[in-house]
């Protein structure tokens, strides 16, 4: 009965030890954990047992009289030195739990504990700035915090180096937008990885500030050439109109298909024609000859003339004839 109530004891006493000395571990997923045991030098190995187990169930390996033995699935991953430290390469997901360091011999000492939780790193963070208004005096600017699986907004207003958050999403303590040290940052982080992009206040406001302003000074030059262009088309389509009115009103005046100087010119040469009958049909000599000449092309006859040559008289000479 006595034995009962010790052994009751020392479970109680064990549970109140391995509750009030439980340490918190994050270790990063693929790499190596390490568990010390404080104090381990006070410790002696001889006539004891030594265990480090997880989850208070499993060994990871046992000491006895300086000899180590490890057990699966650890065995290929584990680490052990003199100090009792203990070294878990390449952690998984499934290693996760409660580590304990014990000493066993005449009483039973729970030298480490350990409650270790495994943690991917974070993915990488992008920073985008999305609108900014500037002047000399303020700046207020949204941004945008990307991650592969996350987004977040922020605006802020900036009056030279003092800034404060205006609007946006509320922060969250893993994931947030903030200014600091005169750069703007966005920051993702968890308990064993971070991932941060910044952009400096200045860089902002006035790289981004000039982009906006060479924007709107490009968009009114486009604007200012197209308004010239539909004004130059349009004046040459009111020449044009006036043009074709006048060349109508000349077509009213003269009628015809020549123009006025064509009418004129061909007038001039039927007068002339009209007053020298027989040398306007002159024409010049083509073949070849060692003297020039003109070759004169005699006039048609009049119809009387042609009647009269063909009335003969009989037995007298018809000086038509001759002619």
């Amino acid at each position: 009965m006595k034995w009962l109530l010790f052994f009751f004891v020392f479970l109680l006493l064990t549970n109140k030890t391995q509750g009030s000395g439980v340490k918190i571990k994050f270790v990063k997923l693929g790499t190596d954990l390490k568990l010390d045991v404080n104090n381990a030098l006070n410790f002696t190995l001889e006539n004891n047992v030594f265990f480090w187990q997880v989850n208070e169930t499993f060994n990871i390996l046992r000491v006895i009289e300086n000899k180590t033995t490890y057990f699966a699935p650890y065995k290929e991953r584990v680490e052990f030195s003199k100090n009792l430290t203990l070294i878990l390469r390449n952690v998984h997901d499934l290693d996760a739990g409660l580590y304990t360091a014990l000493l066993s011999g005449s009483s039973q000492k729970t030298l480490a504990k350990y409650q270790v939780h495994v943690q991917a790193a974070v993915s990488p963070i992008e920073l985008e700035v999305v609108s900014v208004r500037a002047d000399s005096d303020s700046c207020n600017f949204t941004v945008t915090c990307r991650t592969d699986k996350a987004k977040l907004n922020a605006t802020f207003g900036c009056h030279h180096d003092n800034c404060t958050r205006a609007q946006g999403e509320v922060n969250d303590a893993n994931f947030k937008a903030f200014v600091s040290n005169s750069s703007v940052m966005c920051e993702q982080s968890n308990n064993v990885s971070k991932s941060q992009q910044a952009k400096a206040l200045q860089q902002v406001c006035h790289q981004h500030g000039e982009s906006d302003k060479s924007s709107m000074a490009a968009w009114i030059g486009i604007s200012v050439g197209f308004a010239v262009l539909v004004v130059a088309v349009l004046i040459g389509l009111a020449l044009n109109t006036k043009r074709r009115k006048r060349r109508a009103t000349r077509q009213q005046e003269f009628p015809g298909d020549l123009t006025p100087s064509q009418n004129v010119d061909a007038h001039n040469i039927h007068n002339d024609m009209s007053l020298n009958p027989v040398y306007s049909l002159v024409e010049h000599h083509t073949g070849p000859s060692t003297t020039t000449y003109a070759t004169v092309q005699k006039p048609a006859k009049p119809q009387e003339m042609q009647k009269a040559d063909s009335v003969l008289v009989p037995g007298q000479n018809n000086p038509l004839v001759a002619l």
